[in-house]
């Protein structure tokens, strides 16, 4: 049974003393899931309900036995169909229940929450017993509008204690903090009304084709009051103020494209301004459309940046998981392969995060077949078990989640120099052993760039963490670089935290 550090015991007692009811919004790598279990055994929660994404169901389970007590708690993993909350609770009685967040919007598309008594008190438990929420990664339960966010609600309004946890309370914008808020602590920011008037920037938007203007939101206002606020029901520390870890660093690599891959990116550009012209001129003469016609040019021109992104990671032959040899020389990827073979040689290891899968196959098959000594044109051969010699750790959507900590345990143990990691993934897990990192593709979303970085620079770190970024020159990498830097800042301010981290422009 684990014990909790002074930054910890610091969080516990501040929650318990709101009654249970909070946002924990620690940095990443500070500890929050085992300080919520902390705060619920305090106050004698039973049952404990857990809601997190499905990667890390399995995570949770570990977690609750090792902070509360091996064989002391009874733990209920919530994922078989034929299984219902309701019956879990009457039947076992467990402890904890642990349930992702599809499967909890399942239960309650149902109706199998409407059999939860509303208040203190569920069906199948002792008469004055309370029960406890933790929605853990409480930013998927940003949207106050989604059916997932109604399940999510649906269950805390039965839950005397709710608390919600996040590294990134602020994933887009200043909006995204106003439910889980409503979640924890109801009525504390007021209606969403009024919490959009009173934090919010709008302009109207309208473009010819469309009959009236709509709003639009364009920036945070009175975010100090905000952040103030928020701290009335909030623990968020830095790790820079609780723990002494080794420093993080942002390093920029500037690569420039190939002679085809320039090609194709000019062509692929010119392609993209003339589709959003005809489709804006197509809008244009058609008032009958039901869906604002902003919508369609917005998807179009969505689209189109993402297949310029796709470029400058070396994807040019359209989404193919099965053709890597799609992936034409990158300078990219090539500076990647030399980067990890050097890493390798000096006997540190190296975690990739890249955006698009594409990109991840393209390594997985260059990494293997330079190892088994293959021309890395060549697959490595299939074997009746699967791929014959070496070939490195992936984690993508395909992985699946009982597996996924045999992989991580694979690589924090020294037995695979190299992780792959699809982005979007990057989050409920520990990486501390490596320090270096490389991000292929940059999220439109700044916190999901936290989220991956702070997989290496938690507690347990013990050198300083690099984060390499290689951005190719006069393409939309840099443009979008500068663009999720300047919205990272935003959410600091709503939070009321301030730039930490050193950056640096590194030549390569």
């Amino acid at each position: 049974m684990r014990t909790p550090l002074p930054h910890q015991q610091e969080a516990i007692d501040r929650l318990v003393k709101q009654g249970g009811r909070g946002l924990l919004c620690d940095e990443m790598g500070l500890g929050k899931s085992s300080v919520a279990l902390w705060v619920m055994r305090e106050l004698g929660v039973l049952p404990i309900f857990v809601i997190c994404p499905l990667s890390v169901t399995h995570k949770w389970v570990n977690e609750i036995q090792e902070t509360l007590g091996w064989g002391l708690t009874e733990v209920v993993l919530l994922h078989k169909q034929k299984h219902s909350l309701p019956t879990i609770i009457r039947d076992v009685g467990p402890s904890a229940i642990v349930l992702n967040y599809e499967r909890l919007t399942a239960e309650h598309k149902a109706g199998r929450l409407i059999g939860l008594q509303t208040g203190v008190h569920l069906v199948g438990l002792q008469t004055g017993v309370r029960a406890g929420l933790i929605v853990d990664e409480c930013h998927y339960a940003k949207s106050r509008i989604s059916l997932r966010s109604k399940a999510v609600r649906a269950l805390a309004q039965r839950c005397h204690h709710v608390l919600c946890l996040t590294g990134t309370l602020v994933r887009n914008d200043v909006r995204d903090v106003w439910h889980p808020a409503e979640l924890a602590v109801p009525g504390h920011l007021g209606s969403y009304a009024m919490f959009e008037a009173k934090y919010c920037n709008f302009r109207m938007f309208k473009m010819p084709h469309m009959r009236r203007a709509q709003p639009q939101f364009q920036s945070a206002k009175n975010e100090h009051q905000l952040a103030a606020k928020l701290a009335e029901v909030m623990v968020r520390r830095k790790k820079v103020d609780v723990v002494d870890l080794p420093p993080k660093q942002r390093v920029v690599i500037p690569l420039d494209l190939d002679k085809e891959s320039a090609r194709i990116y000019r062509e692929m550009k010119q392609r993209a301004m003339v589709e959003l012209r005809e489709v804006g001129l197509a809008t244009l003469g058609d008032m009958t459309l039901h869906e604002p016609d902003r919508h369609v040019i917005a998807r179009t021109a969505l689209e189109q940046a993402i297949r310029l992104e796709q470029i400058t990671n070396g994807i040019v032959g359209g989404s193919n998981l099965e053709r890597p040899e799609q992936i034409i020389s990158s300078a990219k990827i090539e500076w990647v392969l030399e980067t990890f073979f050097d890493l390798r040689d000096q006997g540190r290891s190296l975690a990739i995060f890249a955006k698009f899968n594409e990109t991840l196959m393209a390594i997985w098959h260059r990494v293997g077949a330079t190892i088994n000594g293959v021309p890395h044109e060549v697959k490595p051969m299939f074997g009746g078990g699967g791929f014959v010699g070496y070939h490195p750790p992936m984690l993508t959507g395909d992985t699946k989640p009982e597996w996924r900590q045999k992989v991580i345990d694979s690589f924090r143990s020294g037995e695979n120099p190299i992780l792959l990691c699809q982005l979007r993934l990057a989050e409920g897990f520990d990486l501390t052993p490596c320090t270096d990192a490389i991000f292929l593709g940059i999220d439109w979303t700044p916190a999901m760039m936290d989220q991956a970085e702070d997989r290496l620079h938690r507690i347990g770190t013990t050198g300083q963490v690099t984060c390499y970024y290689p951005l190719m020159r006069k393409t939309i990498d840099e443009r979008l670089y500068r663009v999720v830097m300047e919205k990272r800042e935003d959410a600091r301010r709503v939070v009321g935290d301030v730039a930490v981290m050193r950056e640096e422009l590194q030549i390569a």
